[in-house]
């Protein structure tokens, strides 16, 4: 346990001793920041823009980011290995190639989990500065009474149902870096993915028939399921639950997918 700590330790250096990744991260710091203060100046002239639909709008805005800083990272985490040539350096090491691909995959997530920890923090503290706990909650939720606790709840519950599908898509971004040797088409592929899904579920949208319910795409925006919405399909009302749990197939089949091409895949090349 000790060794693959270790090795998890290792995988996260690499992550952090690049400058991007700090990029990355100040982007995440400064992001709602600006935006905030653009939209405070802005709701001098137009009194729509309160604290509710500012951090709304910055959290929509930060989840995205997120998602693809961490896919481009998930992405290249062994399909880098290929393009940098280290990957020979790396398996001759004394951890067997499950442990290698588990310690990759957790630092991925260990930060995607420090950039949405920053982003909500932020995105709440800014907001709560320029404006304060009196907000348009009410309009959106009638049963809540407008209070920095529920702005809280609130904000939380939008990052937490978007990192869901962060985390899904880290997953299936890992399952290409784990299939391609090459690290710029599986980074490529992996953001195609990210731009392309409300397109995909539009067109899934158009077959009338069940089995469209248990298509990834339809269920990758879980913010359509909150306060009680039934999701994309009108005639056809799904849960909260029932999305989560076809996102949760779909995790658990793309990491198998991941560790058993790693585990069979040539290196000799």
């Amino acid at each position: 346990m000790v060794n693959f700590m270790k090795l998890v330790q290792n995988e996260n250096m690499k992550i952090y001793r690049r400058a991007r990744t700090w990029v990355m991260l100040g982007i995440i710091l400064v992001l709602p920041v600006l935006l905030s203060m653009l939209l405070y100046f802005a709701s001098n002239s137009d009194e729509t823009i309160t604290g509710f639909s500012a951090m709304q709008l910055d959290g929509f805005l930060l989840t995205f980011l997120i998602t693809i800083f961490s896919v481009v990272l998930a992405a290249e985490a062994v399909a880098g290995e290929f393009t940098w040539g280290t990957i020979k350096l790396l398996l001759i090491r004394p951890w067997s190639r499950s442990s290698i691909l588990l310690s990759k995959f957790i630092a991925v997530v260990l930060f995607s989990l420090l950039i949405t920890a920053i982003g909500f923090l932020v995105t709440f503290l800014i907001n709560m500065a320029f404006f304060g706990a009196t907000n348009d909650i009410n309009e959106y939720i009638p049963e809540l009474n407008a209070g920095a606790g529920v702005l809280f709840n609130e904000l939380g519950h939008l990052f937490w149902l978007n990192y869901v599908t962060t985390l899904v898509i880290i997953a299936f971004a890992f399952m290409l870096s784990s299939a391609l040797r090459s690290n710029g088409l599986a980074i490529g592929l992996s953001i195609s993915i990210v731009f392309t899904a409300q397109l995909w579920s539009h067109l899934f949208l158009m077959i009338d028939k069940p089995w469209i319910k248990y298509v990834l795409f339809l269920h990758l925006d879980l913010t359509q399921y909150a306060n009680g919405r039934g999701g994309p399909i009108a005639d056809d009302p799904l849960t909260l639950g029932f999305a989560i749990s076809v996102l949760a197939v779909y995790f658990v089949l793309f990491n198998l997918i991941s560790w058993t091409v790693f585990r069979k895949r040539d290196v000799a090349a």
